[in-house]
């Protein structure tokens, strides 16, 4: 009775808050008015916090989005939440457009299977088509007009994936920590965009405001494949290493446009027949290397590809991170400060030719806390900041800062058993 009671709280908890990511609109980025938007690449809160590193990041406690070979990893059942708060700037030549958003940025179910494996559940964002922008004073012809641009709505996942130790029985610690895993995920969205030309003029001598807008309705699906492993040095001090990788795929999407022309004395509506399009999602792959001290410190560098996309006009992606965990007590003694878990992070990546010869660069500070509720317990509780800037010569510049809220809940559902 007790794990039925578990397993409907967990799938009514995830609905909800499935329910709830849906709806939101996810950001305000000029690199997200093309394709199926701008790529969103979140992780659990403990992720995020430290550096959000892909290859070979694991832990008992929580799964790692982006690697399903981490699943194997858990003894313990983990229901996971985030949500981000979003205070960004967009600034142009003329100044800059400040916005604000907020959003679930993840929740996910995982939990261990016997002694050789774990599977996790979950739903995130994968891209958004959030946008406002105004271009002033555009000459056309001897008026002068301004440029608008407008787009909300976005891409969301739904994932499961399943991650096995296949020779967890060994007594071999090499072929023990061996580990593979694999992610399924269905994509789902729409995106409404649109651009107008507003005059200013009360004499319009035979302009127009006009307007084309579009909708967009996406579903695709992609499939990751993961591998990690793990080494001694010492009695106590161990080194990680991880790979992940996406397979290329598309997204299918049903469009229809139209146009509107008017002024003050006629308005014209012209329908455009809606048209099928399929648009590439890039294959990508993370690999990287930790090392740690059992659960008092780990320290993760990370580095992954992504090839050409239709988001953010990209040809091709490189990203390089680094992350650190710092436990002064997992043992649970202390006060609530050597409880504490400490993450730090940075990621930089880099697009090549985005627009011409320009290159889009990113780089992004981040940090937080995990606090615990009670003694012998991992944290509950995560509070995250970061700070990122994005951009390049003569493009859009922008600045984020970001909150992140995150719920990480560990139940005896299912426990893994100690192998000696």
């Amino acid at each position: 009775m007790n794990c039925l009671s578990l397993t409907c709280k967990g799938f009514i908890f995830l609905l909800l808050v499935i329910g709830e990511v849906n709806a939101q609109n996810l950001g305000n980025s000029i690199y997200g008015f093309q394709g199926w938007g701008d790529h969103i690449d979140s992780g659990t809160p403990e992720q995020e916090q430290a550096g959000n590193i892909h290859g070979a990041y694991r832990s008992s406690f929580s799964p790692n989005y982006h690697n399903p070979a981490s699943l194997s990893y858990l003894s313990l059942t983990n229901y996971n939440v985030g949500v981000r708060g979003v205070y960004e700037e967009q600034r142009y030549k003329s100044g800059y457009v400040p916005s604000y958003n907020a959003y679930a940025s993840n929740a996910s179910l995982a939990f261990p299977i016997n002694k050789i494996g774990g599977a996790c559940l979950g739903f995130r964002p994968f891209s958004s088509g959030g946008i406002e922008g105004t271009s002033n004073d555009i000459a056309i012809g001897d008026q002068l007009a301004n440029y608008r641009f407008l787009g909300n709505g976005g891409v969301s996942r739904f994932f499961g994936g399943l991650g096995i130790a296949p020779f967890a029985a060994s007594r071999d610690s090499f072929w023990q920590s061996f580990s593979i895993g694999y992610y399924a995920s269905y994509l789902f969205g729409q995106i409404r965009r649109s651009e107008s030309l507003l005059f200013s003029g009360t004499d319009t001598s035979g302009y127009f405001h006009s307007a084309i807008v579009q909708s967009a309705n996406y579903r695709g699906a992609l499939h990751q494949l993961g591998w990690q492993q793990s080494f001694r040095l010492h009695k106590r001090i161990h080194v990680d290493a991880g790979f992940s990788y996406q397979l290329p795929s598309f997204l299918f999407s049903v469009r229809e446009s139209y146009s509107i022309t008017n002024n003050a004395n006629s308005q014209q509506l012209v329908t455009a027949d809606t048209l099928d399009f399929r648009d590439p999602v890039s294959g990508s792959w993370s690999g990287g290397l930790g090392i740690g001290l059992g659960e008092k410190w780990k320290f993760w560098l990370d580095y992954g590809r992504r090839g050409k996309g239709s988001d953010q006009y990209a040809i091709s992606s490189r990203r390089y991170a680094l992350g650190l965990l710092l436990w002064p007590g997992p043992d649970g003694r202390g006060g609530i400060i050597s409880r504490s878990q400490y993450r730090l992070g940075a990621t930089y990546t880099e697009n090549e030719a985005i627009i011409g010869t320009s290159v889009v660069s990113s780089f992004s500070l981040r940090g937080g806390i995990g606090l615990s509720a009670r003694k012998l317990r991992p944290p509950m509780f995560f509070l995250g900041f970061e700070y990122l800037r994005r951009g390049g010569t003569g493009l859009v510049n922008q600045t984020f800062y970001a909150v992140n809220i995150g719920i990480s809940i560990n139940e005896k559902w299912f426990v893994r058993r100690r192998i000696d």
